[in-house]
């Protein structure tokens, strides 16, 4: 259960509409479809402004929020060379951890570009084997009821089925009567009511710099702190390895140690 300290959509636009004076319950506002809209309009920006956290002096490039980077495991099929990805998925952080069921795990893999993918398939196109390499690519075009998408191109093709799992940068939906409460929880419930005031006083009362923003701001530095110790402490070891990496050839990035190819058939050990 969620915390009941949280907000869900229902009390913000509540919350929202006390706020314009147009009614503390429902019923004072919800048959009125200009109110309404600007309720949803509001509540909507609001949401966004918090999760796509504004530059500001405090946060000039503005702030990566813990609770927006789930971790999801994604198949590529025997023979596959691309995956398509989810809807919410925006970007890949971080490595991919490839697995097999049931066996051990193989080298992480860091994201590379699409043509360094598309390189590889020009120059070994009949390889199958671990994978050896991973890009992100954005396909083209929208439809009336999504927008842009993407998948997860591989070399070589698979020789077995292959789990990828990885944390990603999420693309939250609107909350809704199915999924009525916002990503952070309760712990940001008073950043998200503060973003709706801002927003009201922004798009009604086109006051840009008015005493909700400065409101909004407070709870902003707020929930960055609360939101920083759910980050990691420990990042790992910083270690110089250019001596090793001078080893390797400059154009060799898919190479890992152990690994061997014959026959157009990766393995590794």
């Amino acid at each position: 259960m969620e915390s009941t300290l949280a907000y869900p959509l229902s009390d913000l636009k509540t919350f929202v509409a006390g706020y314009l004076g147009w009614g503390v319950t429902d019923s004072d506002w919800n048959t009125d479809t200009t109110k309404v809209s600007w309720i949803n309009q509001i509540v909507k920006s609001a949401v966004n402004k918090v999760y796509y956290c504004p530059a500001t002096q405090m946060t000039p490039a503005g702030y990566n929020w813990s609770f927006l980077h789930p971790t999801t495991t994604l198949t590529l099929l025997t023979g596959a060379q691309t995956i398509q990805v989810p809807d919410d998925v925006a970007g890949i952080e971080g490595v991919v951890t490839v697995t097999v069921t049931g066996s051990s795990s193989y080298p992480t893999l860091r994201p590379v570009s699409e043509g360094a993918v598309r390189q590889q398939y020009a120059l070994f196109p009949d390889t199958t084997g671990i994978p050896q390499a991973v890009a992100q690519v954005m396909l083209k075009g929208t439809t009336l009821t999504k927008g842009q998408r993407s998948e997860l191109y591989v070399w070589p093709t698979a020789d077995q089925d292959y789990d990828f799992t990885f944390a990603y940068y999420i693309m939250p939906d609107m909350m809704d009567g199915s999924h009525p409460y916002v990503y952070g929880g309760a712990q940001h419930s008073e950043l998200f009511k503060a973003a709706c005031q801002y927003q009201a006083e922004t798009l009604l009362d086109n006051l840009a710099n008015g005493p909700m923003k400065m409101l909004f701001m407070e709870q902003l530095a707020a929930s960055i702190a609360v939101d920083s110790r759910n980050k990691p402490q420990f990042l790992g070891q910083n270690r110089d390895r250019s001596d090793v990496m001078g080893m390797r050839s400059r154009n060799a990035w898919w190479h890992t140690e152990g690994r061997i190819a014959y026959n157009g058939t990766v393995y590794s050990p």
